[in-house]
């Protein structure tokens, strides 16, 4: 247009001025029609000149918004720009601020890149500027640099202008990629949790009547992700038609607004046509009005869950025993058949009833901290899991139960599984057992003390008898030696009556030790310690054998039973020793504390296995265990093969002093 203008004026300006009249204009009548192609000439010029002039000018101005326009926007990029020729040479460059570049301005501008990149920067870059030079496309090249904070990424994008000039720009992608990074690693986590937990995700929108559905929950169903769409009405068909009315029922809830919750267990069909159970939950989502927009859950695959419950069901209907599971809040939430039969009580009667209705009443408000029979109490389980309680029937009637106790963590929750065992008969039994082992014992205290009576008797029998006896024909034989040796003069019978009178007083003296063993008289004269260590004095031999004794604390008030007791066992540990244990020493300890009295006695013999002892034929441990049970004390023996044996029982002292009243028999028999 600016073009046409200038042409019109200069043609309207060429006019010759021959033809314009001489004359001036109003002495002529016709001068309007002479010079009116001029005026009109002159007139159009003028405007296309203002025109000219006008678009110069407009022109000139949008040329200033537009560059003040790029400028703004190239400074309100990030981006580093660098303007060079194709054969590499920087010819202009725009940096939002001078940390973007590696060297100042004057070291690269009007050089070759070739001069100025470092030696790696180069290698990356030239091969993408020559793409450049012959491309109509961006080349996109990614490279790491090395700065002074660290490593980091840049992108540079390179494009070839009209001018046979590159412009590139450089962006910092470090944060972006470490984003990405991240992101994929989330995925990568949510991919392997949900495949891990057979978890799929859903996303229902309303608005739309859109269906996402994770590729993940497909796969649990055996689709890849192209194979099943994910428009409702395909998903909801796959959904078991029996569980179905009972998923809709769901959802219909959340669409009237009686809940944003929604959560059911249901079965979905398996590509294979096999069913599969899973737990689908999710939360509504709601415009301001209140009306549902989307349901967004997750649905878990808990087929092999159910058929784990569905086995541990089984197994508890096998079980002989009765099975009760309660949860934390003390509620029965599964028994068996057993259970109905012991108690009585039809299945939906207990279930979800309290635990307490098994229990009769008085057991009913005990304090957790003494509920030794309230196996259930998930905060005080017993040590051994297992309780004897008293358990109520329907008809009232009580019955003796044996409760075993396993605490359950499940995802459910907490719960207590009882196994409830009728002992009744074993009651009985145990019963049976106890007035047998009662009688038993009774009577081997009977059997004690008629020993010791029997032993009491004969050495009375031996002192007062038979050591007598002894004692004159030893006093007779010495008056035959006097009188062989006076009348007869033969000295071989004199010899002859000599021997006689010494084996006489040898067996004197048997009988008399004999007569010490069966009871020693000393025991009630000099007390247990000195009875005690006078024994085993007399133990010690000349083959080596010795036996010491030490006694720590006051025996003197010791009751007579009681020091019977601690001899005897000492006299039978001691002959076991002797007889078995081919020691060379053996060690006697007697200590009272307190109300207690402790003998021990150790050896340095080839020692037993207590095992094969107490299944063999002798009598020793059986004889000093039964001796200090009878006497209310315990026993305790250490041995080992080649380690000797240490023997130590502990007898009370104020017990056998408070039985002493009574007559020994008796005495032994209550001490069972």
């Amino acid at each position: 247009m600016q073009a046409m203008a200038a042409l019109v004026l200069t043609l309207l300006l060429a006019i010759p001025l021959a033809a314009q009249p001489s004359a001036p204009l109003r002495d002529e009548p016709g001068a309007w029609e002479l010079y009116k192609p001029q005026i009109i000439g002159g007139i159009v010029a003028l405007v296309l000149q203002s025109v000219l002039i006008g678009s110069l000018v407009a022109q000139r101005a949008r040329r200033r918004r537009t560059e003040a326009r790029n400028d703004a926007i190239l400074r309100a990029l990030p981006d580093l720009m660098f303007l060079q020729t194709t054969d590499g040479v920087f010819l202009d460059y725009r940096a939002s601020h001078p940390g973007q570049l590696i060297c100042p301005p004057e070291q690269f501008l009007g050089k070759n890149m070739s001069d100025v990149l470092p030696p790696a920067l180069r290698r990356e870059l030239e091969p993408a500027f020559a793409l450049a030079a012959d491309a109509t496309e961006p080349v996109v090249v990614e490279y790491d640099l090395d700065l002074a904070g660290g490593t980091r990424r840049f992108e540079a994008r390179l494009v070839r202008s009209d001018d046979d000039q590159i412009l590139t720009l450089v962006r910092d992608i470090t944060d972006q990629k470490r984003a990405e990074a991240a992101l994929g690693e989330t995925a990568q986590r949510y991919a392997l949790a949900t495949t891990a937990g057979a978890v799929g995700v859903w996303d229902w929108n309303f608005e739309t009547n859109e269906l996402y559905v994770d590729p993940g929950l497909k796969s649990l169903l055996g689709f890849d992700d192209a194979e099943i769409t994910n428009r409702p009405e395909d998903w909801g068909s796959r959904v078991e038609p029996a569980d179905a009315p009972a998923a809709a029922a769901q959802v219909k809830a959340c669409i009237d607004g009686d809940t944003d919750v929604y959560e059911i267990e249901h079965r979905m069909l398996h590509k294979d046509g096999s069913a599969r159970w899973f737990l689908s939950r999710g939360s509504a989502i709601r415009a301001a009005n209140g009306r549902l927009r989307r349901l967004v859950g997750t649905k878990v695959d808990i087929t092999e869950r159910k058929r784990s419950a569905d086995q541990f069901r089984f197994a508890l209907e096998a079980a002989t025993t009765g099975m009760v599971m309660v949860n934390r809040a003390g509620m029965i939430v599964l028994v068996n058949a057993h259970v109905e039969a012991l108690f009585g009580y039809r299945r939906e009667e207990l279930i979800d009833a309290p635990i307490e209705m098994l229990v009769p009443e008085r057991s009913h408000g005990i304090p957790s901290a003494d509920r030794s029979g309230w196996p259930w109490d998930g905060e005080a389980l017993p040590a051994d899991g297992k309780r004897e309680i008293n358990g109520l029937r329907k008809d009232g009637t009580e019955i003796p139960l044996e409760i075993g106790v396993s605490p359950l963590r499940t995802p459910e929750g907490e719960f207590v599984l009882c196994s409830i065992a009728d002992i009744t008969e074993r009651r009985q039994a145990e019963r049976e057992r106890d007035d047998m082992t009662m009688h038993l014992r009774d009577l081997a205290g009977r059997l004690i003390a008629a020993q010791e009576l029997e032993r009491t008797r004969i050495a009375r029998d031996l002192h007062d008898d038979v050591s007598q006896q002894l004692a004159a024909l030893s006093i007779a034989l010495s008056g035959l030696k006097r009188h062989t040796a006076a009348v007869v003069r033969s000295a071989d019978l004199e010899a002859d009556v000599s021997s006689l009178q010494q084996r006489t007083r040898a067996l004197a003296e048997s009988v008399r030790g004999l007569s010490h063993d069966l009871h020693p008289d000393v025991l009630r004269h000099a007390g247990l310690a000195a009875s005690l260590t006078a024994y085993c004095h007399g133990l010690s031999g000349p083959q080596g054998f010795v036996v010491t004794c030490s006694t720590l604390g006051d025996f003197e008030t010791v009751a007579p039973e009681t020091a019977v007791c601690l001899f005897r066992i000492a006299q039978e540990a001691l002959h076991n020793v002797v007889k078995h244990a081919h020691a060379s020493r053996a060690e006697v300890r007697l200590l009272r504390t307190g109300d207690t009295a402790e003998l021990t006695v150790v050896d340095d013999g080839k020692g037993f296995d207590i095992q094969m002892r107490r299944r063999g034929a002798g009598l020793g441990l059986v004889s000093i265990t039964e001796r200090a049970r009878l006497a209310g004390g315990t026993v305790s023996v250490v041995t080992a093969v080649r380690k000797g044996t240490q023997v130590r029982v502990q007898v009370p002292i104020q017990a056998s002093t408070a039985a002493a009243a009574s007559n020994q028999s008796g005495r032994f028999a209550a001490s069972a």
